[in-house]
């Protein structure tokens, strides 16, 4: 379900922007302790020109794919 939800929002970006790949992040539990618990999941598109710098503390993946 949260893959096909990643490959929605893709699909959506992809038809608005003109992007290069993506970098798709995890992040398992919470920072500040939050109670719910809970996960997020980052997608981050790359455009053609743009230099991001992606945050520590999430597990990252290549998403061009």
């Amino acid at each position: 379900m949260v893959w096909d939800m990643v490959g929605e929002i893709r699909k959506r970006i992809e038809s608005s922007l003109k992007v290069e790949g993506f970098d798709i992040g995890f992040e398992d539990g919470s920072p500040y302790d939050q109670d719910p618990a809970h996960a997020l999941v980052h997608v981050v598109p790359r455009t053609p020109g743009a230099a991001v710098k992606l945050p520590a503390g999430i597990e990252w993946v290549d998403g061009t794919q």
